[in-house]
């Protein structure tokens, strides 16, 4: 037997998952998409999820049948608050997320986001709207990325179970 007749009897096996990433490793409450708004960031595997809160109310007035759907915070008797979590954002990351962190830049309106991967690999990243200033199809902007595995975390000793750990101050 040759070794192409070897190669053409080897059975190949290409496997793909058919749904994205399930399982939330972490989420945060920030303003990471815009001023003020209020926004649920998700680390799930190696996908960065982004939902915004839209808090709609619709008042119903008990003299008419009538119902008007307002974005206020008036809550009166008459009032049914819907809110709704779409996904605004949702953006593949490079490694599996262990850690995420909001915080604000003082230069700033808006939440950074600060992660860690399970290679000890970190970021920074913020959102922008325009697309022309970085170029991505994301809208996410990188400010700052790295290898955290250069400080000799790994020479103190076992490497924790939960991978690395992060807090900002």
């Amino acid at each position: 037997m040759t070794n192409n007749d070897a190669n053409m009897n080897e059975a190949g096996h290409y496997v793909v998952t058919a749904q994205p990433a399930g399982s939330v490793i972490q989420s945060v409450k920030c303003s990471f998409l815009a001023p003020g708004s209020t926004d649920i960031v998700i680390a799930k595997s190696h996908h960065l999820e982004v939902r915004q809160l839209i808090d709609t109310t619709i008042t119903t007035n008990s003299n008419s049948s009538e119902a008007t759907t307002t974005t206020n915070n008036n809550n009166d008797d008459n009032d049914v608050t819907n809110l709704d979590l779409p996904v605004a954002l949702s953006a593949p990351i490079n490694g599996r997320i262990t850690n995420i962190l909001p915080f604000r830049h003082p230069s700033s309106p808006t939440d950074y986001l600060f992660f860690i991967t399970e290679t000890k690999q970190y970021a920074v990243v913020s959102y922008s709207k325009s697309t022309t200033i970085n170029n991505s199809p994301y809208n996410l902007t990188t400010h700052v990325s790295g290898d955290l595995s250069d400080y000799g975390l790994a020479i103190r000793g076992n490497e924790p179970e939960g991978g690395p750990v992060a807090a900002l101050d």
